[in-house]
């Protein structure tokens, strides 16, 4: 699972930032949906059969007080777990809205806080976040928790170059996603 994380990760952000220019609603949409399967694969052992969205919510973020960016998120991971649609569904599917304003949300802890592990999003407080303990493993097998984007980006294209596409990423969701 951590390599299909990763490359979705990774695929997403060098098209991006390889073709800039080149990007489109429908380009931006495809990356959002990519991001949101592989959370959505990374959450899916956090859920029981039956659990109600509060179950659900508990169980990842634990007592944290969510942000009404990451409510909508876990709300769509929900709905997609509950409704145990596949990858390949999300990814032709998912419009991407959730996941833009995370990233957003995200963008702007990190321009207060650049030492931030993003768990703003989720209502938590960075170094003292305790939630669902899902972690993937990057390059040299540094793990990141499954809410540290920030830290995805990192491991992928180094520190410097993780917060450089993160705000590439931003500016294009800004640009092509609002009227």
């Amino acid at each position: 699972m951590k390599k299909l994380v990763f490359g979705l990760i990774a695929t997403m952000l060098f098209s991006f930032a390889g073709n800039a220019q080149k990007a489109t609603k429908e380009s931006v949409r495809y990356s959002m949906s990519e991001g949101m399967a592989s959370m959505v694969e990374a959450l899916k052992p956090a859920y029981k059969n039956g659990d109600t969205f509060e179950t659900f919510e508990k169980t990842v973020i634990r007592s944290s007080k969510n942000t009404n960016q990451g409510n909508a998120l876990l709300r769509k991971v929900f709905q997609y777990i509950t409704e145990k649609t596949s990858s390949d569904e999300i990814v032709k599917g998912y419009n991407g809205s959730e996941m833009a304003a995370a990233c957003l949300y995200i963008n702007d802890v990190y321009k207060k806080n650049p030492k931030s592990d993003g768990s703003e999003l989720f209502g938590g407080t960075t170094g003292n976040f305790n939630p669902y303990p899902a972690t993937i493993y990057g390059r040299g097998n540094a793990p990141c928790r499954w809410w540290q984007i920030q830290c995805w980006l990192n491991q992928i294209f180094g520190d410097a170059g993780g917060a450089a596409i993160l705000n590439a990423l931003v500016d294009l969701i800004i640009g092509l996603l609002t009227p």
